[in-house]
């Protein structure tokens, strides 16, 4: 039989859906670095010591294999993006769960009546990628984030589209709260000005 590794992700996905475990195991191989980059933007600081990357990239693999009927091929690279994004999703899972069980550590230790200070919350009024998520394509917001650095990409993540509180986001960044508070400051203030640059270049 000839080697896998030189087959096409199409033919490769075609014998993977036959039943073909070499076939599959090659398509993840293939893609193992772009899966594991992806996963490792929300498996930072502290979630290090709880999340196992290896068992999220487990859990992703899983996944597609038993989805593999749903799978789209939209051309060479299109399985890579999809796996990519299977591992992404587990990666964010994986973090809530965490997060999950930390505040519910702290609620127990913690007086009922104890409420976090005003300035541990996001504010109410509509941020720039908040805004921007209303009037500009995702793929437009996506792109932005994309030319962020990974601690800024990461702290918008947790805070505006995971819904973490800054104090949270802290914990799960292992960053202090004020260290955290000023990132993601910087953190919009990037994305503002890479939306501006699109807008721009359009």
């Amino acid at each position: 039989m000839a080697s896998e590794s030189g087959s096409s992700d199409e033919r490769l996905v075609v014998r993977a859906r036959r039943g073909s475990a070499r076939a599959f195991g090659t398509l993840c191989a293939r893609y193992e670095r772009l899966a594991r980059s992806r996963a490792r933007l929300w498996i930072v600081g502290r979630v290090c010591r709880r999340v196992s990357l290896r068992d999220v990239l487990q859990e992703a693999y899983l996944h597609a294999h038993e989805h593999l009927d749903e799978f789209e091929d939209r051309g060479e690279g299109a399985f890579g993006a999809w796996l990519a994004q299977i591992a992404e999703y587990k990666a964010r899972e994986a973090v809530r769960r965490h997060a999950g069980v930390a505040q519910r550590n702290a609620a127990r230790e913690a007086p009922r009546d104890l409420r976090p200070p005003t300035a541990q919350v996001p504010g109410r009024e509509p941020t720039p990628s908040q805004v921007a998520m209303h009037h500009e394509e995702a793929d437009t917001v996506h792109a932005a984030l994309d030319a962020l650095s990974e601690d800024h990409r990461t702290v918008l993540e947790l805070v505006q589209f995971d819904h973490q509180s800054l104090k949270q986001a802290a914990f799960l960044m292992g960053r202090t709260y004020e260290a955290t508070k000023k990132l993601y400051g910087r953190a919009v203030a990037a994305l503002a000005r890479a939306l501006g640059k699109h807008a721009t270049e359009s």
